[in-house]
Parts: structure tokens; C-alpha cells; sequence
């Protein structure tokens, strides 16, 4: 039986990966960018959320490698121009970890989710990270490379977090239909224009109701027909 501790496994992957990349190593490891890895990263990530959705365990095994493996190859490139390590990496997350969970780690107390939640969302708000969002706007730190159904909701949500929401779903209902009849006058009119911006408020009215209603997808995020998160599941932002 294999007797070596997961720090020990997790430095193997590091220098398999530091090797790939080496002179000598494998071409087309040596080839690849932060961007053209992106792709990958996406697509691991929609094959964990699969083999969580048919509660395949072999599968997930397999799958959180491949996801690991992002990390340690984005750190691995980052190391080679001198901008980070996958220590800092680690050292990040370990930290958040801790700083987050005062009522864990520190002298504060937590007896619910809910107060969890709070506590979190506090102490991120008096990070150096947060007071940079803050000086672009509301909306500053919503990732634009999000799906845009995803986008949407994010964009709901911090709106109703500073009071613009709507009472009720049937409101959103509303709104939703409201749009779509003026989205379908506007296809119908020779020039067609400005369907891109009722396509998005479609989306956000869409998303909005979704949220208020407690609307759970069949299926979690993926694209192009799963790029959705159901209400609540993004409770702790990173």
C-alpha cells in the first residue's frame, strides 16, 4: 500500500508538471499559454460537475485530477516568468481560509449558516481586494468571461443587495413578458435593431425570476444549454 501523504503525492504532480514543461520535456506542454489553457480548465470543470451529477466516484477521482492539474499548470507558468509560485497559490487560499472563519480560528461565533455568511461577507468587504471592486462601481467585480446567464443572476443579485429587487416573482414575470413582446416588436421591424440589449434584459429578468421563484435547473451549469446556477449555490464568493 502506498504509505506517501497527500503533500508528498501533490509535490510528485508539481515536479511531473515542472518536468513537462523543462527542456526536453513534451512539446506540447511546452507550447501551451495561460490562454490557450483556458479552454481545458473550462471543460474540467464542466466534466467534475457531470460526474457529481451521476454520483460517479471512480469518475470524480478522476476528474478532480485533471482539475488539480489546471492549477499546477497555470502555477507552473507563472513560476517559469517569475510571477507567482504555486506556494503563493496555496499560501492564498490557506490564508483566506483562515481569515474567513474568525469563529473557527479566531474568538468569534457562528451558530447558523446564515451568521457563517455574514461573518465571511464582512471580512471580505475589509480586504485590500474588495476596496479595489469598490472603486469600480457595483458591477466591478463580476468576471466577464461568466456565462451570460450566470453574468446576469451575479448582476441580480448585488443589485438586490443594495435594495434593487423586486417584491415578488410575478413582477419579474412581468417584466420578463414585457421585454420579450418588445424584443419580438423589434425582430419583426426591418432594421432590427438594438436586439442585443433586449436579449440581455430578457436574460436578467429571466434570471431574476429564477432566483425569486427558488427555480432549480435539471442540470447544473454548462454550456451552451447548462450555463445556469440555481439559487443560492454561489453563497461563499471567492
Amino acid at each position: 500500500m502506498n504509505q506517501e501523504t497527500a503533500g508528498e503525492k501533490f509535490q510528485q504532480l508539481v515536479a511531473i508538471m515542472a518536468r513537462l514543461r523543462a527542456p526536453g520535456g513534451c512539446p506540447w506542454d511546452r507550447q501551451q499559454t495561460f490562454d490557450s489553457i483556458k479552454p481545458f480548465t473550462l471543460e474540467e470543470t464542466y466534466e467534475v460537475l457531470d460526474a457529481i451529477d451521476h454520483r460517479d466516484w471512480g469518475e470524480l477521482t478522476q476528474e478532480l485530477g485533471d482539475f488539480i492539474l489546471q492549477a499546477v499548470f497555470y502555477a507552473q507558468m507563472a513560476s517559469e516568468q517569475q510571477l507567482f509560485r504555486i506556494e503563493d497559490a496555496l499560501d492564498a487560499i490557506n490564508q483566506k481560509l483562515v481569515r474567513r472563519h474568525p469563529h473557527v480560528f479566531g474568538d468569534e461565533s457562528a451558530r447558523s449558516a446564515d451568521e457563517v455568511l455574514s461573518i465571511w461577507g464582512r471580512v471580505k468587504d475589509a480586504e485590500p481586494k474588495a476596496e479595489r471592486k469598490r472603486t469600480t462601481g457595483l458591477l466591478g467585480g463580476v468576471p466577464r468571461a461568466l456565462p451570460a446567464l450566470v453574468e446576469a443572476q451575479q448582476i441580480a443579485s448585488r443589485a438586490a443587495g443594495v435594495g434593487f429587487d423586486w417584491e415578488n416573482a410575478e413582477q419579474v414575470l412581468d417584466k420578463l413578458h414585457e421585454e420579450l413582446a418588445e424584443f419580438a416588436r423589434r425582430a419583426a421591424t426591418p432594421r432590427r435593431t438594438n436586439w442585443k440589449t433586449n436579449s440581455a434584459t430578457c436574460c436578467s429578468s429571466w434570471s431574476t425570476w429564477r432566483a425569486s421563484s427558488k427555480w432549480i435547473p435539471s442540470r447544473p451549469c454548462a454550456a451552451p444549454t447548462r450555463n445556469s446556477v440555481p439559487a443560492g449555490a454561489i453563497s461563499k464568493p471567492a
